[in-house]
Formats: C-alpha cells, structure tokens, sequence
C-alpha cells in the first residue's frame, strides 16, 4: 500500500469516519449507477483500515436476506455491556420512486419485515444505511448534509415506506428521517462508555418499545430495555475482536453464523467520556 494511502494517525474515529461518509457521496457523484455491494464492501473495510478499533469480517454470500435481512451485524463491546446493530443498506437515486428499493423483493414488505421480525427474536436493533450524494438531515445543531451514508431505524422507515404506496417515495423523504453515519462516533452523546445508549434513545427512540409500565429500565437497577443491548458479547465477537481468525473456526461456525454477510467489531473498552467530537 503506498504511503499515501495510509490512514493518518492523528485522525480520530469520529474523523475517519466522517472521511469515509463522505467518499462515498464522491464515488456516487461520479458513478451513479455504483452498485450497493460495492459501496459496502469498500465502506467496511476501509473503516476497519482506518480505525484501530474496528474488526472487520466478510464471509461467503448467500442469498440476499434469506433470514436476517441485514448486509452486516455490527457490534459495540464496551467494559459494561455490548450492543449489537444489524444494518441493511440500500443505495438511493436523487430523483425518482425509492419506495421499490425498500419494498423488496418484487413490492413486497418481505425483506424488512425479517429485519424487524429478526431484531425482536434476537435482541438487536435494526437499521438501514443508505448511500446518497448529500441529504437534508441535520444533527446536534449542525447541518451535516455532505456525507454519503446515513443511518435509519427499520421500524420508521417501514412505517414511511407504506403509506400512500400510490405516490412516490422521494429519497429525501428517507434522508430526512435518517441521521449521518459519523454520528454513531461523532455525536457528543456518544463519547463515552454509557453514550451509545443515549445515542440510540435519543435519535432512534421509534426502535424502543415502550414497556407496559412505562419504565425504560428492568428493575431499579436491572439492564435498559433497548433493543440490542446485551451483558456480553457472544464468544465468535470476542474471538474476532482479539483476531483470533482462523479459518477453521469460522469454517465450523457457518451453521450457527446463519446468511451472515459481514461482521463488524467496534472496541469500545477503556473509552472515556469525552467533550463532543462533531467537526
């Protein structure tokens, strides 16, 4: 790799990240008929390359959505608990109806409704990324509009994606319910240990549903009810996360890792809590 292309080490994550949002809205500019594929096989490994913290995996493909409906489980291990995201991404067009791409296959509400049905049984939180040139979101006071990726919740994007099916789905639309991928790093909400909760109870409180009782937490000190989170990560994450990566082990995983597409670790132990990091 020539030096050129190294990652700069005085980056942050939160930097590195941002650079790479924001290559994908380049490469969509100039290519717009870019596969999704490729924008999320380039998007995850190079912020794997970038970004000492992440671990990543691809495995063989399998049939698209089978069971998961997600393009890559995510998970953020942290000292006091883990927290798992699978994503399913879609590349959207500036003009035209988006409603097709989520509607998949064929009109149908199949591929999302086993990202949502997949979260509940599983305990995840399921969200989309789509790959757009530029988006009318704005975030912590800030307008964050030229990146490339952006994040959503499944459940308000289903919700958006079937009313008035008979008119047009604009891609800003989406966008607008969607919030820039460096916020997962970058929010101040998210600099530290706990912050990924916040994040996530702030921005993607549709994903949360509401207990009978009301109260976010099991118990007075029982562990938050949000989507995803976990006491400890299972073993396959802490074998990638300290690179045990043999290709045997994964070999004898295959049954148990199911249509598993990618698999994505962010080391999130040690972090301490931070000023903002926004840009």
């Amino acid at each position: 790799m020539p030096d050129s292309d190294r990652p700069e080490p005085s980056r942050t994550d939160c930097e590195q990240v941002r650079h790479c949002s924001l290559y994908v809205r380049q490469w969509i500019e100039k290519q717009p008929e870019v596969k999704e594929e490729s924008l999320t096989d380039w998007l995850l490994f190079e912020l794997s390359r970038r970004i000492p913290r992440i671990r990543y995996k691809s495995f063989s493909r399998h049939e698209e959505s089978r069971v998961t409906g997600a393009d890559w489980h995510w998970w953020f291990v942290f000292d006091r608990f883990s927290f798992q995201i699978r994503v399913q991404a879609k590349r959207l067009k500036a003009s035209g109806n988006s409603r097709p791409a989520i509607l998949y296959p064929r009109g149908t509400c199949d591929q999302i409704t086993k990202l949502i049905d997949d979260a509940k049984a599983h305990n995840y939180l399921p969200l989309y990324a789509f790959y757009a040139a530029g988006a009318p979101a704005a975030m912590c006071g800030r307008k964050l509009t030229d990146e490339g990726v952006y994040l959503a919740g499944a459940l308000r994007v289903f919700g958006v994606s079937v009313a008035k099916t008979a008119t047009p789905l604009k891609s800003a639309s989406l966008l607008a319910i969607s919030n820039p991928l460096s916020c997962l790093i970058c929010c101040p909400y998210t600099s530290g240990p706990d912050g990924l909760l916040a994040f996530v109870t702030a921005y993607y409180g549709s994903e949360i549903p509401l207990p009978p009782d009301g109260d976010p937490r099991e118990g007075e000190d029982g562990p938050p009810r949000i989507p995803g989170y976990h006491a400890e990560a299972p073993a396959y994450v802490q074998r990638l996360l300290h690179r045990e990566d043999s290709p045997e082990y994964w070999e004898g995983k295959r049954e148990a890792l199911g249509d598993m597409r990618a698999l994505v670790v962010y080391d999130g132990r040690g972090l301490k809590r931070q000023g903002p990091q926004l840009p």
